[in-house]
């Protein structure tokens, strides 16, 4: 929880130090019912499921992940669709975003991360260092450090976008 080990460790990496001056004023939603949206430029609709004050958004098309983005990866979204297996092309799911507010205004909730594993694959490699980094329009699954081994390293920086009608 050091300030300063934490600036070392996800230093140089681009997702982490969000700031309002990074962020540009043109993404948008656009809803074409109460029930179907397309966000940013994806040309695919993503459907809503509306529950009160919180707004999540389902892409009609799955998106295709290898079995260790499956396995290692996936499990840190609070919100996650079903994971489906293919021989051929790996693992599938739909994408969720989750959103609080209303269609007038709504904060679209998003988190950057940065995880480092380190652990021996097999008596001739030695050590093996892996390091994942990305982004993502969901929230962090916080029972997902239960599943961390001892030589990991996760580091987290939730945020959010606001989205108003205009």
């Amino acid at each position: 929880m050091d300030p300063q080990t934490i600036n070392n460790f996800v230093k140089g990496s681009v997702q982490f130090g969000v700031r309002d001056s990074l962020v540009t004023g043109n993404e948008k939603i656009t809803f074409k019912s109460i029930d179907s949206a397309f966000v940013g430029s994806i040309s695919s609709p993503y459907t809503i499921e509306n529950r009160g004050d919180t707004l999540r958004f389902i892409s009609t098309l799955e998106g295709w992940f290898s079995e260790e983005v499956a396995r290692l990866l996936y499990p840190m979204s609070r919100y996650r669709g079903m994971l489906v297996y293919s021989p051929f092309f790996g693992y599938m799911a739909k994408n969720i975003m989750v959103g609080y507010g209303n269609y007038s205004r709504l904060k679209l909730s998003a988190y950057n991360y940065r995880l480092v594993r380190t652990g021996s694959y097999s008596h001739m490699d030695g050590l093996r260092r892996s390091v994942y980094s990305g982004n993502t329009f969901n929230e962090f699954d916080k029972s997902y450090i239960n599943s961390l081994l001892d030589t990991d390293t996760l580091a987290i920086e939730e945020y959010s976008y606001i989205f108003e009608k205009r």
